[in-house]
């Protein structure tokens, strides 16, 4: 009898494409290596564009976020804000509450998964 259940790997891809949150991961060099469509929604650019891109192509990020995602990024700390106000296409102005976890997928290469709603 054939098991006709989805993979993990399925529905894990499932799961983050009908997220309403925005889900990034970002390299150590802070470019975008994976958004979910929520992401290519909230940012008006297509997962294909952006990887790759560094996170400032995006969202304008300021000289306090990138301290905050430097600091995760080195001390492996997460952290979380409530109520930002960000910049997304060149001057389109939203509030968003973000949270920043770092993760190490592989050995060698920590990474940041950024959520924002």
């Amino acid at each position: 009898m054939a098991d006709n259940s989805p993979h993990i790997d399925e529905i894990q891809q499932s799961l983050l494409d009908n997220l309403s949150t925005t889900v990034l991961l970002l390299n150590s060099e802070l470019n975008i290596d994976y958004m979910n469509p929520a992401g290519e929604n909230l940012f008006h650019i297509s997962s294909t564009r952006a990887i790759g891109a560094p996170l400032s192509k995006i969202m304008f990020v300021d000289s306090e976020l990138m301290d905050h995602l430097n600091n995760a990024v080195s001390r492996q700390q997460p952290f979380v804000e409530h109520g930002v106000a960000i910049t997304v296409n060149l001057d389109q102005k939203i509030t968003v509450d973000y949270m920043v976890t770092p993760m190490q997928l592989t050995q060698d290469q920590p990474v940041l998964l950024l959520e924002l709603k």
